[in-house]
Formats: C-alpha cells, structure tokens, sequence
C-alpha cells in the first residue's frame, strides 16, 4: 500500500521538488578552529543551507544540510565550501582517509611502505582496513626501541644519540630506511611522544615527528597535538596518512635539493 499508493501520492503533491538534502566533505590536516574561520559565514546560524562540522581524530566531516525550498542551494554552497578548503578537503564525501589514499596510489602505480614509533602500526592498521589495499601496501615496521630503528631501518646509532629518537632527522632516517629495504614508491614514518610520561621541556607530550619519503628524498613534518595518550596517537597515524596523501597529490614539498 505504502509503495502503489502512499508514496506516489507524495510525489504528486511535490513533483521535482527536492526535500532534504545533505552533502559531504571530508579534511584532515587542518585545525578546526581554521577551519572554522574560513567557512564562519557559511556556517552562520540564521542561513537557510546548514553547514555544520564534527571532528574525530583529526578527521573533519563538514555537512552541507538543506530542508524544504533550501534543498536547490545545497549543491552550490558544498562547491563553495570546497572551493575555500582547497587542497585540505581530500574528498567530496564521507570517506575514510585510507581509501583516499589507497586511490591515489593505485591511479598511479605507486607501492606504500610504513615505519612506525609511537602509533606501533597503526598507521598500517587504518590502511590495511581497506578493501585492495594489498595491491600497494608492501609492509612496515613497527619499531620502538632505537635498536630495531638502527638494525631494522638503518638509522644511524650516531644520530640518534645527538638527535634522540624524536626528532625529524631521525623520522626522516626512519622513512628512508623502509623505502629502501622494502623497495616502495613512497614511504612514511612517525615518531613520537604519546605520552602520559616521556616528556621533556624541549619535546613534551604531544611532539610528533613525520617523514615522507620517495625517490626524491625524505621530508621530516613536526606536529604537536594536545590530548591524552589514545588521541595522540589515533591523530598521529591520520596525520601520517594524510601527509601522504598529500605528497602523491602535490600538496607537499618534496625535500629541499
């Protein structure tokens, strides 16, 4: 009854006439705060198109909602929000990061290699969730004590005595390593300190170290992220994989020559 009836009367009373509508887009990288700025107009309460953000480890979802008449100018006010994200908004949707990437490194033929301190593979975790990620994902090393960093991915004992194991020359040893002893396109590493403990006034709770590596060279990222251990390291692994994502799409410089 529902299906003859009901719903095809519906439609007659509001033939082509749309009623709710509510797209998507998704960031990582950018603070919300920042975020927040650059749509503040947009997400203005008294508009008849809503645009609303939630956050989850880094992973920003911004929703472009509209109800009744304000369902026509949904479509227009998600092209503007992705006009002013720009490169920040890596899909015009909800979709996990990892995916995003794992498109991008398939359109292009790329393979993928991780080393992980702080977040102890779950970088690799997050990507390994997706569907086809074996096509690119050849491994990584989960190396927390600075020997296996030494014997595993081949950071020099010497550096990391001047440098400690936080630090970007040491994050940047780490991403190189894994590149060459898995013979990847493109490689990751972070490093850092998660916390509760571990701290110091020169790198507290929080510091995190990144590198990207590719035939180029290999990139050292620091990021300082505030919040308990479990956050820390769940926006750590985002971050890695979106710095990532940006290297392949040209959003990040390579290493300076």
């Amino acid at each position: 009854m529902l299906r003859r009836w009901v719903l095809p009367a519906l439609r007659r009373r509001s033939p082509g006439r749309p009623r709710e509508r509510t797209l998507y887009a998704s960031c990582c990288g950018v603070p919300e705060s920042d975020l927040a700025d650059r749509l503040a107009d947009l997400m203005a309460r008294d508009r008849e198109v809503r645009v609303g953000t939630a956050v989850t480890e880094g992973i920003i979802t911004v929703a472009v909602h509209g109800a009744g008449e304000a369902a026509r100018g949904v479509g227009a006010v998600h092209r503007e929000v992705l006009r002013r994200l720009g490169r920040d908004a890596y899909a015009a949707g909800r979709v996990p990061l990892a995916a995003r990437l794992l498109d991008l490194l398939r359109e292009r033929g790329l393979t993928l290699a991780l080393a992980e301190s702080c977040t102890a593979g779950l970088a690799a975790a997050r990507f390994a969730e997706t569907p086809g990620a074996s096509a690119v994902l050849l491994g990584g090393v989960v190396a927390y004590h600075d020997g296996l960093k030494e014997s595993l991915l081949g950071v020099p004992r010497a550096l990391l005595r001047r440098e400690g194991a936080v630090s970007g020359a040491v994050a940047a040893a780490m991403a190189a390593g894994i590149r060459e002893r898995t013979g990847a396109d493109l490689a990751g590493a972070v490093t850092g300190v998660a916390g509760p403990g571990g701290g110091s006034r020169r790198k507290p709770v929080g510091t995190v170290w990144f590198a990207v590596a590719d035939r180029d060279g290999s990139l050292p990222v620091l990021r300082r992220f505030a919040g308990d251990r479990t956050f820390i390291r769940g926006i750590a692994s985002h971050t890695l994989l979106d710095l990532l994502r940006r290297r392949v799409e040209g959003a990040l410089p390579g290493p300076p020559r």
